[in-house]
C-alpha cells in the first residue's frame, strides 16, 4: 500500500451534520410564498467534502485518501449479547437527512475515485485499525480517541489539533496503544455505554503502577482479580478491543476487495457531472479533486 491518510467518515459527515444545522435552509413555499425550513442533505456533504478537501492540500496531496464508515458493529460487538453498548444513542426523525448525506457521501467518493471503505458489521475505528497495521506510513484523521489503539511506530493519529503518536501513549502500564482497550474496559467514563468495573484497594495489594487505574491494569493483565471483576471487565474489553480485524481473513478480504476496486477514469468533465449532485457546491472542488485523481 501506499502511504495513507485515514479519515474517520462517519465522524466527519455527523459533524457537518451539526454545524450545518442538521442540513436545514431557508427556502420560499412556491405556493404560499411564506419562507419554511426544510433539510437538504447536499448542505451537509458540502460540508464534509469542504473538510476533506482543506486536509487534501494541506498534506500537499501526497498520501492516499482512504475513507472510512461504520456500518453497523455486529460482527465484533454483537447486540444480541451486549444490548448495552451504545444502548442510549437516540435519534429523531431529523437524522435521516443525516443518513441520506452519508449515503450521499459515499456515493460522490466512489464515482470519483477517492478510496472509500464500507464494511457490514464493521465500525469505522476497526477499519483505522486495519490500515495502520497493513500500510507503511499511515496518519489517522478523526477526534474519537478510541483510534489511539491503532498507534504503532508507522502511524500517527491527527485529531484535528495536534499530531499524537505511539510513544506519547505508552506509559506504565499502558505498554502498547492496544491496552488502551483494557483501560476503556475498565473506566470508560461512560462512553458507548460501558459499566465502570469498581475494584476495592484490598484486591491490589500486589499491583503495580503509578495510580489505581494501572494497578488495576497490572492486576487484570496477571488475572490477579476476583473472577467476578476479570468477568467484567473481560465482558467490556470485548466491546472496547479493536484488533479483532487483524486476524479476520474473511473480513481483511472484504476490505481488500474494496480498497483494490478499479478507480473510473475521469476528466475534468466527469469530475463536474459527479458533483453536479451537490447543486450549487464550490468552484474550487474541481481543481483540487482533479490535482488528487492526477496524482493516485
Amino acid at each position: 500500500m501506499k502511504d495513507l491518510f485515514v479519515v474517520d467518515g462517519t465522524y466527519f459527515l455527523r459533524r457537518s451534520f451539526f454545524v450545518k444545522d442538521k442540513g436545514f435552509v431557508e427556502v420560499e413555499n412556491e405556493i404560499t410564498g411564506e419562507i419554511e425550513k426544510v433539510q437538504d442533505k447536499r448542505v451537509v456533504v458540502i460540508a464534509f467534502f469542504q473538510a476533506l478537501l482543506k486536509k487534501i492540500r494541506e498534506t500537499n496531496y501526497k498520501p492516499e485518501i482512504v475513507v472510512a464508515w461504520d456500518k453497523g458493529s455486529w460482527k465484533y460487538r454483537p447486540k444480541d449479547k451486549f444490548k448495552e453498548y451504545k444502548a442510549d444513542r437516540q435519534y429523531d426523525e431529523t437524522f435521516q437527512c443525516c443518513w441520506d448525506a452519508n449515503d450521499l457521501a459515499i456515493e460522490i467518493l466512489n464515482e470519483l475515485g477517492i478510496k472509500s471503505i464500507q464494511v457490514p458489521g464493521l465500525e469505522a475505528d476497526d477499519l483505522g485499525m486495519f490500515f495502520a497495521y497493513n500500510a507503511k506510513n499511515v496518519t489517522l484523521y478523526t477526534k474519537d480517541g478510541d483510534w489511539k489503539q491503532a498507534l504503532n511506530p508507522n502511524t500517527v493519529l491527527d485529531n484535528t489539533k495536534q499530531i499524537i503518536t505511539w510513544q506519547e501513549v505508552i506509559g506504565d502500564q499502558i505498554k502498547t496503544p492496544l491496552d488502551l482497550a483494557i483501560k476503556k474496559a475498565i473506566d470508560s467514563e461512560g462512553h458507548d455505554n460501558l459499566a465502570k468495573v469498581l475494584v476495592d484497594d484490598e484486591h491490589l495489594v500486589n499491583a503495580k503502577g503509578e495510580n489505581k487505574l494501572h494497578r488495576i491494569i497490572h492486576a487484570y493483565k496477571k488475572r490477579q482479580l476476583p473472577q467476578t471483576i476479570l468477568d467484567a471487565i473481560d465482558r467490556n474489553y470485548i466491546l472496547a478491543r479493536m484488533d479483532n480485524v487483524l486476524y479476520d481473513q474473511k473480513t481483511i478480504n472484504e476490505i481488500m476487495v474494496q480498497y483494490n476496486k478499479p478507480k473510473p477514469k475521469l476528466n475534468n468533465l466527469g469530475i463536474i457531472t459527479v458533483l453536479n449532485k451537490l447543486g450549487d457546491y464550490p468552484a474550487y472542488f474541481n481543481g483540487v479533486i482533479a490535482k488528487y485523481l492526477s496524482l493516485h
